[in-house]
């Protein structure tokens, strides 16, 4: 059963505004992404929420990239940095959903809303990874990176 998911009336993202998505530890091939992972988190997006996207950590507002890294994304040792500029340019909508500071990058409608200018009509989980791997991004560690308890 499809669940709505809240969204949050806010104001766009300024263009350098900084969202961050977790990475796994990198594949053998030495992408940062694996493309079949990405389409399964879209798909399972899909499947709870109604809609295609991918969750990302906002680095906005009073939240800085450091307390974001240090809380958030604690638990990954790798992070993808986007400037939501580059995911507009690739067609991307960032959807403020959930609790702050999480997001979504999103392609077509939410809910029938369209986050941004961006409007793409008949989106699929391939797209949305398409556009989203071909976003500019800045991959890097993650200094306040913990284990997870066992």
């Amino acid at each position: 059963m499809v669940r709505q998911r809240l969204i949050r009336d806010e104001a766009p993202l300024p263009d350098d505004a900084v969202l961050i998505r977790l990475l796994f530890d990198g594949y053998a091939d030495g992408s940062a992404f694996d493309r079949a992972t990405l389409i399964g988190d879209a798909n399972l997006n899909f499947a709870e929420f109604g809609y295609y996207g991918l969750s990302m950590w906002g680095a906005v507002g009073s939240r800085s990239l450091e307390s974001v890294l240090a809380s958030k994304c604690r638990f990954s040792r790798w992070v993808a940095l986007y400037r939501a500029a580059d995911l507009r340019d690739n067609g991307l909508a960032i959807v403020p959903n959930g609790v702050a500071p999480h997001y979504d990058a999103s392609a077509g409608a939410v809910y029938g809303h369209s986050f941004g200018s961006v409007q793409i009509t008949a989106p699929s989980a391939e797209d949305l990874i398409d556009r989203f791997i071909a976003a500019t991004y800045t991959g890097m560690q993650n200094k306040y990176f913990t284990a997870r308890p066992s």
